[in-house]
């Protein structure tokens, strides 16, 4: 296995072969760490909407008995389920995104290394936009069971 920031791959220019600037090097390294940190910038925002879809129903629910009249039940409004619903799809759908896989690959072939960074990016990727959405939804469902 080699170190990509001891290969010095050279470039091809009209027939002649002349070795990467250090400006390129950078350019490089700089790209190979942006793909291999989109994960951790998926795991921050996971991190983030588990807060999120701890606080918001905690402080509603909260906010709900404090200002209600006690002789009126919101348990039998479709909405107020719904939005709790959403929350907790929120919170699954973020504590999902946080399980690692399992992938073996060969570290020798930078194409299968690029794919499993490509396939994890993807795969939080679609994960969080469930959670962001399930939470917007939940937040729209609990304002509209305050008004309708």
């Amino acid at each position: 296995m080699t170190d990509a920031n001891t290969v010095s791959r050279p470039v091809i220019i009209d027939g002649e072969i002349t070795p990467l600037g250090e400006f390129d090097k950078a350019l490089l390294n700089s790209f190979a760490h942006d793909i291999t940190a989109q994960t951790n910038r998926f795991d921050n925002l996971a991190k983030m909407l588990i807060g999120l879809s701890i606080a918001i129903p905690g402080l509603y629910a909260a906010v709900l008995r404090l200002t209600l009249n006690p002789n009126v039940s919101l348990l039998q409004s479709p909405l107020l389920w719904v939005a709790f619903v959403a929350w907790l799809l929120t919170l699954g759908f973020a504590l999902v995104s946080l399980i690692p896989n399992q992938h073996t690959i060969d570290p020798d072939n930078i194409t299968a290394i690029e794919h499993y960074y490509r396939d994890q990016a993807q795969r939080k990727w679609r994960l969080m936009s469930a959670a962001s959405f399930s939470c917007f939804f939940g937040i729209c469902f609990a304002v509209f069971s305050l008004t309708l």
